[in-house]
């Protein structure tokens, strides 16, 4: 199965964000990102320059990691990754919602106009 066939995304909703902010402290996440507070996480879900996405497993429906994107306003067209987070092993995680959500990025520019993902 294709990556872009197998995950989905979707926007963050507030109630998502205790599984947001498990998925940071999952051992294996620990050492790599600082956890945010739930008021960081809920700041997003309101501020127009970012994105917070929740990826799903699409025939699960189960979450499996969160991506969070930056400078959705900027005057340079300059989207960035701020965030990431996986609940699953780093090789389901690695490649499918990177590549999918850079040539979304490329070929659309504006990630949160599209409900399709």
């Amino acid at each position: 199965m294709e990556p872009d066939e197998s995950i989905r995304f979707r926007p963050t909703q507030e109630s998502d964000l205790p599984w947001v902010l498990e998925a940071e402290k999952n051992e294996e996440n620990a050492p790599t990102i600082i956890c945010w507070t739930h008021e960081q996480h809920q700041h997003t879900l309101n501020d127009p320059d970012k994105r917070h996405w929740i990826v799903e497993e699409r025939h699960a429906g189960s979450m499996v990691g969160f991506l969070i994107l930056a400078g959705l306003d900027s005057p340079h067209e300059s989207i960035e990754l701020l965030r990431s987070s996986s609940q699953v092993s780093r090789t389901v995680m690695a490649n499918a919602p990177f590549v999918r959500f850079s040539v979304m990025c490329l070929k659309n520019r504006r990630p949160t106009d599209y409900g399709w993902m």
